[in-house]
């Protein structure tokens, strides 16, 4: 395609972006086959509604592009021209990508903006990280029912703590991550203190128990796995393989043994 023909083709998207039409499946292979990004301009109230509400982002730039087709990239600016030379830039710069597009639009603002947007990103970032905390999720339901994080909202949360990491300075950087190692290390002799007292329940029942161990050695392997602990689940449903005995009270010891050596190695 010479550039006659290409320009004919990204003014003919431009303008159905325009007139919003970039919902059929036709826009959204056009702009992947031809590699073409447009933009769509709008604003959310109207200047007066805008200043009596104290919206500071009112200016609106919408961004479609081969790696987001199917949606476009919302951006909020503060004033019309820095809406436009954003669009004009993203037009221009067809292979941009995404990360790099959330940082254009960044720095795009002043700096007094940015320093009253961080506090904002950051607890949206934290309330979105506490809202795909498995874990914690994991123990009301079980972890089979969770659906899918979707891709959209994990690169939402990535873009924000991307942007809020490259406005950090050099020595808050050096804190975040000893407090993140410190909290990572707190977090894991949690789970290991955990799944030790799940072992240590099931030990002290089976003590007191009689009969064949395998029912009680499935419903504990089964919690472990419901409760997220897959790694130690495994570790304790491979102990049944390694127990023996003449009888069944010389298997209950040898498996309550190896339960207790289990559980001294999480």
């Amino acid at each position: 395609m010479n550039a006659q023909d290409r320009a004919v083709v990204k003014s003919l998207l431009q303008y159905m972006t325009d007139k919003c039409l970039t919902g059929s499946d036709q826009f959204r292979a056009a702009m992947v086959y031809f590699d073409v990004t447009t933009t769509w301009e709008t604003t959310k109230y109207l200047p007066e509604t805008a200043e009596a509400l104290g919206e500071e982002q009112n200016h609106i730039v919408d961004v479609f592009s081969p790696v987001s087709a199917c949606h476009a990239r919302r951006f909020t600016f503060g004033t019309e021209q820095e809406a436009k030379t954003f669009a004009m830039n993203a037009r221009a710069d067809e292979n941009i990508p995404e990360r790099e597009l959330a940082q254009a639009w960044w720095l795009s603002h002043s700096a007094a903006w940015q320093a009253r947007a961080l506090e904002r990103l950051h607890a949206e970032a934290l309330e979105m990280d506490a809202e795909f905390n498995f874990e914690l999720v994991s123990r009301e339901i079980n972890i089979s029912d969770l659906p899918c994080m979707d891709d959209d909202r994990a690169r939402w949360l990535d873009n924000r703590w991307a942007m809020f990491w490259k406005a950090c300075d050099d020595a808050t950087r050096a804190s975040m991550v000893e407090a993140a190692h410190t909290e990572a290390l707190t977090m894991n002799q949690s789970r290991s203190e955990t799944v030790r007292a799940v072992i240590a329940s099931a030990i002290h029942a089976g003590a007191n128990s009689f009969g064949h161990v395998i029912g009680e050695h499935e419903q504990l392997v089964e919690i472990l796995r419901d409760a997220g602990y897959a790694d130690a689940a495994g570790k304790v449903d491979a102990v049944f393989e390694t127990i023996g005995g003449d009888n069944h009270k010389a298997i209950r010891r040898s498996w309550l043994e190896k339960l207790r050596e289990v559980s001294a190695t999480i």
